[in-house]
Protein backbone atom coordinates (compact mmCIF):
# COMPACT_ATOMS: atom_id res chain seq x y z
CA UNK A 1 0.00 0.00 0.00
CA UNK A 2 1.71 3.16 -1.06
CA UNK A 3 1.53 6.04 1.41
CA UNK A 4 0.27 9.52 0.00
CA UNK A 5 2.27 12.36 0.83
CA UNK A 6 0.43 15.57 1.95
CA UNK A 7 0.95 18.94 1.14
CA UNK A 8 0.63 21.50 3.48
CA UNK A 9 -3.26 22.71 1.63
CA UNK A 10 -4.32 19.33 2.69
CA UNK A 11 -2.81 19.64 6.18
CA UNK A 12 -4.25 22.75 7.18
CA UNK A 13 -8.10 22.03 5.63
CA UNK A 14 -7.62 19.28 7.91
CA UNK A 15 -6.96 20.52 10.63
CA UNK A 16 -9.16 23.36 10.38
CA UNK A 17 -12.24 20.68 9.61
CA UNK A 18 -11.31 18.89 12.60
CA UNK A 19 -11.25 21.92 14.94
CA UNK A 20 -14.59 22.45 13.25
CA UNK A 21 -16.11 19.28 13.94
CA UNK A 22 -14.87 19.47 17.74
CA UNK A 23 -16.46 22.67 18.73
CA UNK A 24 -19.89 21.86 17.13
CA UNK A 25 -19.55 18.32 18.18
CA UNK A 26 -20.31 20.26 22.23
CA UNK A 27 -22.58 22.45 23.60
CA UNK A 28 -21.77 25.96 21.95
CA UNK A 29 -19.93 28.50 24.66
CA UNK A 30 -17.22 30.15 25.02
CA UNK A 31 -15.82 27.68 27.52
CA UNK A 32 -16.07 24.70 25.18
CA UNK A 33 -14.14 26.65 22.35
CA UNK A 34 -11.57 28.09 24.69
CA UNK A 35 -10.93 24.27 26.28
CA UNK A 36 -10.88 22.49 22.64
CA UNK A 37 -8.20 25.13 21.65
CA UNK A 38 -6.06 24.80 24.26
CA UNK A 39 -5.92 21.24 24.38
CA UNK A 40 -4.81 21.43 20.56
CA UNK A 41 -2.58 24.07 20.77
CA UNK A 42 -0.89 22.15 23.61
CA UNK A 43 -0.72 19.18 21.16
CA UNK A 44 0.45 21.18 18.60
CA UNK A 45 3.38 22.22 20.71
CA UNK A 46 4.42 18.37 22.02
CA UNK A 47 4.18 17.49 18.33
CA UNK A 48 6.80 20.36 17.73
CA UNK A 49 8.61 19.56 19.92
CA UNK A 50 9.69 16.27 18.98
CA UNK A 51 9.19 17.30 15.03
CA UNK A 52 11.13 20.35 14.78
CA UNK A 53 15.08 20.40 14.91
CA UNK A 54 16.92 22.27 17.53
CA UNK A 55 18.82 25.45 16.05
CA UNK A 56 22.80 25.56 15.22
CA UNK A 57 24.33 27.74 17.60
CA UNK A 58 26.30 30.90 15.87
CA UNK A 59 29.52 31.91 16.88
CA UNK A 60 29.35 34.80 14.61
CA UNK A 61 29.16 38.58 16.42
CA UNK A 62 26.69 40.34 14.62
CA UNK A 63 25.44 43.43 16.99
CA UNK A 64 23.86 45.18 14.16
CA UNK A 65 20.15 46.45 14.74
CA UNK A 66 17.98 48.38 12.04
CA UNK A 67 16.55 50.92 14.90
CA UNK A 68 14.68 52.84 12.25
CA UNK A 69 12.85 49.99 10.87
CA UNK A 70 12.41 48.80 14.26
CA UNK A 71 11.13 52.52 15.38
CA UNK A 72 8.87 52.38 12.57
CA UNK A 73 7.07 49.45 12.46
CA UNK A 74 6.66 49.71 16.39
CA UNK A 75 4.38 53.06 15.86
CA UNK A 76 3.12 52.01 12.86
CA UNK A 77 1.68 48.78 15.43
CA UNK A 78 0.64 51.42 18.06
CA UNK A 79 -1.03 53.60 15.46
CA UNK A 80 -3.47 50.90 13.68
CA UNK A 81 -4.15 49.49 17.32
CA UNK A 82 -5.33 52.92 18.51
CA UNK A 83 -7.38 53.12 15.20
CA UNK A 84 -9.03 49.65 15.46
CA UNK A 85 -9.46 49.80 19.69
CA UNK A 86 -10.71 53.92 19.94
CA UNK A 87 -12.71 53.60 17.06
CA UNK A 88 -15.86 53.04 19.00
CA UNK A 89 -15.69 55.06 22.09
CA UNK A 90 -14.51 58.19 19.81
CA UNK A 91 -17.21 61.53 20.04
CA UNK A 92 -18.36 60.53 16.83
CA UNK A 93 -17.70 56.85 16.90
CA UNK A 94 -16.06 55.87 13.21
CA UNK A 95 -16.90 59.27 11.34
CA UNK A 96 -14.28 61.09 13.87
CA UNK A 97 -12.00 63.19 11.50
CA UNK A 98 -8.72 61.85 12.93
CA UNK A 99 -9.11 58.04 11.64
CA UNK A 100 -8.42 58.65 8.40
CA UNK A 101 -4.71 60.55 8.37
CA UNK A 102 -3.38 58.10 11.36
CA UNK A 103 -4.84 55.32 8.51
CA UNK A 104 -2.71 56.81 6.03
CA UNK A 105 0.30 57.29 8.23
CA UNK A 106 -0.29 53.46 9.26
CA UNK A 107 0.19 52.86 5.24
CA UNK A 108 3.49 54.99 4.95
CA UNK A 109 4.90 53.59 7.93
CA UNK A 110 4.17 49.82 6.80
CA UNK A 111 5.67 50.58 3.40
Amino acid sequence: MRRRHLNTTDQVSRTLALRFHLINAFRQTWRSTFFLSSALTGLYLLIGLFVIDKDELSMQKDPRVDWLGATLITVALVLIIFVLSDGEIAPNKWATSCRLPIGHANLILFA
